[in-house]
């Protein structure tokens, strides 16, 4: 956690492992997934996702190792919340992209992390993060996991 504020610790935009604030937690059920703000308005979806059901973090891309770069990587356009996301899972969403600046501005009310007891997900490999006790497991080390 930096300056209140959660983080992930991940291979980013610049193939180096960045830390990047949580913006956004999506989903409740089957599923939560995590947004980070990236350049021109965007939010990407980040790899690390947490079960409720199973109360396990899994890595949406399975055995898949995608790099920054590639389109599917959570830098890439394939994990673009605003392009890939946004319209069918928001109401009354107004996503004012700009084609000639290629940036977007939202207007839709977002819920912001909720605040709460911080567990923690490390990866040696590819990530860490923090998060609140409202989107993690009710005991901080059941979401220690190394994934690949």
């Amino acid at each position: 956690m930096a300056g209140g504020r959660y983080e992930v610790v991940t291979l980013g935009f610049s193939s180096n492992r960045e830390a990047y604030r949580v913006e956004r937690v999506i989903g409740h059920d089957p599923l939560r997934q995590f947004l980070v703000a990236a350049p021109g308005g965007r939010l990407q979806v980040l790899e690390a996702s947490w079960d409720p059901h199973k109360k396990e973090w899994f890595n949406v891309y399975g055995q898949e190792d995608r790099l920054p770069g590639e389109w599917g990587h959570w830098t890439g356009r394939g994990m673009n919340w605003n392009s890939m996301c946004a319209f069918c899972h928001n109401t009354r969403l107004r996503k004012n992209y700009d084609p000639a600046t290629d940036t977007w501005q939202h207007h839709a009310p977002m819920p912001t992390p909720r605040t709460g007891r911080p567990s923690t997900l490390a990866s040696q490999r590819k990530s860490s993060i923090r998060l609140t006790s409202r989107c993690t497991p009710s005991s901080p080390g059941a979401a220690a996991k190394e994934w690949r």
